[in-house]
């Protein structure tokens, strides 16, 4: 089985466009502490399911990440596009998106959209 969410987190790090925009950093499940500064991106595997096997042997997997967008704005677009095409760059296809949220919690008050994409890679490299 092949771990890629640190190497997508540091594709999206290594994108100075779209880090121009992100003033929180990006992130595997959340920023660190208890204050956030927007907008900021999470990255989490969502799934990580074998594909192809031979001789009794997972060769491919097809994995599933999901970008989590946090903004205290509302245009989301420029973000949204930033990290489709940085995703497809490295070979990720764009897959469903999350709906749009806005939450309003004790110590988070945000906006939401979660971009889900998905990649075959070889099991081991």
């Amino acid at each position: 089985m092949r771990e890629i969410t640190d190497d997508v987190i540091e594709s999206l790090k290594a994108d100075t466009e779209l880090m121009k925009i992100i003033k929180g950093g990006v992130h595997w499940v959340k920023p660190p502490g208890e204050t956030y500064n927007y907008p900021f991106l999470t990255v989490i595997e969502a799934s990580n399911t074998p594909q192809d096997y031979s001789d009794d042997d997972e060769y491919t997997s097809i994995i599933d990440i999901s970008v989590e967008i946090f903004s205290a704005g509302v245009n989301l677009k420029p973000i949204k596009d930033a990290i489709c095409r940085v995703m497809i760059a490295n070979g990720f296809e764009r897959q469903s998106s999350g709906p749009d949220e806005f939450i309003d919690a004790n110590t988070v008050r945000c906006y939401h959209k979660t971009l889900n994409f998905s990649k075959k890679v070889m099991a081991q490299e």
